[in-house]
């Protein structure tokens, strides 16, 4: 089985690919290289329910029990986590992972694994909306504060970030926040649509 998959892989034969090495997997589950590629497999076999992605992401955290050094593979994992909507987990891998060390702070590897548990983050308190504990407003309000310092002229963290203090009676902060960037990047045109978002009425 493991020789026919991989085979079908090598050839973009997915579907051949994720039914042999599915069942090498089952026997086999400790092949990291076959769980790799079954992960991938999973992943382009795509399922009207969005299944596929909930298949790689499983495969992926499997994977990562025997190669657990692989940042790629987390990252990927990670993602396929978001989009399937399993906002707990990759909030908690993520945020375990980041305490863990493994990476410099504020490398990027680090603010990847930020962005991410950021993003888990903030889901999971749309869905809670006035159910929401103080506690999980304020981690996620230092984290998203951490993510927008790190990345002062990425526009797709810099705009939800103003957003956000505004929808939370944090105006004033939303413009102090966008007059600095203004001030320490005065040539660059994003900080200046970040301060027209922070000062409208």
């Amino acid at each position: 089985r493991r020789t026919e998959g991989l085979a079908a892989y090598d050839k973009g034969d997915y579907q051949k690919a994720m039914e042999n090495l599915g069942q090498y997997a089952k026997r086999r589950p400790s092949d990291a290289d076959a769980l790799r590629k079954l992960a991938t497999a999973r992943f382009n076999v795509k399922s009207a329910d969005g299944a596929h992605i909930g298949g790689a992401f499983a495969f992926l955290q499997q994977y990562l029990t025997l190669r657990p050094a692989d940042t790629e593979a987390l990252l990927e994992m990670l993602r396929h986590g978001l989009t399937a909507r399993l906002f707990p987990e990759v909030r908690d891998i993520a945020s375990r992972t980041r305490s863990e060390g493994r990476f410099p702070p504020g490398g990027k590897e680090d603010i990847a694994l930020l962005r991410i548990e950021v993003d888990a983050r903030r889901s999971l308190l749309a869905a809670q909306g006035n159910t929401a504990s103080s506690a999980d407003s304020e981690v996620f309000l230092r984290l998203f504060t951490d993510l927008a310092k790190a990345l002062p002229l990425d526009s797709a963290v810099q705009l939800p970030y103003v957003a956000y203090l505004r929808s939370v009676g944090r105006n004033n902060v939303a413009v102090t926040w966008a007059q600095e960037l203004l001030k320490d990047h005065p040539n660059d045109p994003r900080p200046r649509l970040i301060n027209l978002i922070a000062t409208l009425n």
